[in-house]
């Protein structure tokens, strides 16, 4: 259960980040990765 837990966290960081660098990309906007 608790290493769900954790992959679920991991994941959920990782779509963030990809949001974040998605949105970077569209607008043009010099992000740190």
């Amino acid at each position: 259960m608790i290493y769900f837990l954790i992959w679920n966290v991991e994941h959920l960081v990782i779509i963030i980040i990809e949001e974040l660098q998605l949105e970077c990309a569209v607008n043009h906007v010099v992000c740190l990765h």
